[in-house]
């Protein structure tokens, strides 16, 4: 998959990686999608204070988001947001290794 230049200059540290021919690299969502998501695609759903009031926080509706909201929940320092992101993202990928979890 060739990666164009307007994407390494986004995310320099995934462009460098190989993927699989079709995976998306960009890593941005609009507002909208992010508030269409189902709530099995984000871990704090509407209703939830985390992120703000009526706003999905960590979406995770592919792999690299996933790892994405990983690392976001281990900078919070705390481990409660960390371990309920991590319990989601393992229903969802069991192939991302995580701190608890060693990926299959």
């Amino acid at each position: 998959m060739d990666v164009t230049r307007a994407q390494v200059t986004v995310i320099p540290a995934i462009a460098a990686r190989s993927y699989a021919k079709g995976e998306v690299i960009s890593m941005a969502i609009s507002a909208r999608t992010r508030a269409n998501l189902p709530a099995s695609k984000v871990v704090y759903g509407k209703k939830s204070s985390v992120g703000g009031k009526g706003r999905n926080a960590y979406p995770i509706h592919d792999k690299a988001h996933a790892r994405a909201a990983l690392s976001r929940a281990a900078q919070s320092n705390t481990a409660g947001s960390y371990r309920t992101v991590e319990r989601k993202v393992n229903r969802l990928y069991p192939s991302i290794t995580t701190r608890h979890h060693q990926g299959r």
